[in-house]
């Protein structure tokens, strides 16, 4: 028999009745058992409906800043409720919400970056290093005027939104590899690429000077596993580890790097003392 999409409007034959997805979009359905009745969304992994379903996927209704902003608030303070009930198949809007939230976030970094420098330049110029041994003082004067060098953070405000394109791509790709890895990709690409880019709506915490950064990048990571726990049905373990392996694997890099510098270090200060 045939049953109707109540998201994204499509028909698709069924089998039997009861719970279900639709195969288009991805989204959870119950079909009744009078075919002719809409089947209706219910959500995955338990918990409540969100009548209407992501309120971003209906921006070109409501309006574009109050869609934005409704699918923030739930993404950031009921994630939840949002992923069990997102469909797969508005890979567009993903990109376009994730891309604008790095985006916001960058330019704030760079803005926050580019205030510092300029503070940093009246710094470097009350400063006395004339009581320093030279070569200290030289050292200490170079970083001090690459600090307060501006064109830096100039350059990550106007970058940003070319950044943020590739920021989104290749965060996606790798987690997608990690649900591949794991066992966690069950729905395939988009169920990764909607994770991610939904995950980044904490960067807008760059906004906030000093800590909202840290915080963010915390958030977002927090954020893309339960994105790939609920879009790619699978387990919080699989999800955990599909997003956290790369933060594992830079952080082996990272230490095995350090220890392989202090060995040099050492090793040339022995030789030093040697000689």
């Amino acid at each position: 028999m045939i049953a109707q999409c109540s998201t994204c409007g499509k028909t698709f034959d069924v089998q039997q009745t009861g719970a279900g997805y639709c195969p288009h979009c991805g989204t959870h359905v119950f079909i009744e058992s009078d075919a002719a009745e809409p089947g209706r969304p219910v959500p995955e992994h338990g918990g409540e409906e969100l009548p209407g379903g992501n309120p971003f996927d209906r921006r070109h209704e409501t309006g574009f800043l109050g869609a934005f902003l409704g699918a923030l608030k739930l993404v950031l303070f009921e994630p939840g409720r949002l992923f069990r009930n997102m469909r797969i198949d508005s890979t567009g809007g993903a990109f376009l919400f994730g891309w604008l939230c790095l985006t916001i976030g960058s330019v704030a970094n760079g803005f926050w970056n580019y205030l510092s420098a300029r503070f940093s330049t009246t710094a470097a110029r009350e400063l006395d290093l004339s009581g320093l041994p030279r070569e200290i003082g030289e050292v200490l004067e170079e970083i001090l005027q690459e600090a307060a060098d501006p064109s830096g953070a100039l350059m990550t405000i106007v970058l940003a939104p070319i950044v943020a394109v590739v920021a989104v791509l290749l965060n996606a790709a790798l987690v997608h590899v990690g649900t591949i890895l794991f066992g966690a990709n069950n729905r395939g690409w988009n169920a990764s690429f909607t994770a991610v880019c939904y995950g980044f709506a904490p960067w807008l915490l760059w906004i906030i000077p000093v800590c909202g950064g840290l915080i963010g990048t915390i958030w977002t990571v927090i954020l893309t596993i339960v994105g790939v726990y609920y879009l790619q049905r699978t387990t919080g373990a699989r999800a955990t580890f599909a997003v956290m392996i790369w933060y594992i694997v830079c952080c082996f890099c990272v230490c095995g790097g350090a220890v392989l510098i202090g060995g040099v270090l050492m090793g040339t200060a022995g030789a030093m003392a040697g000689g």
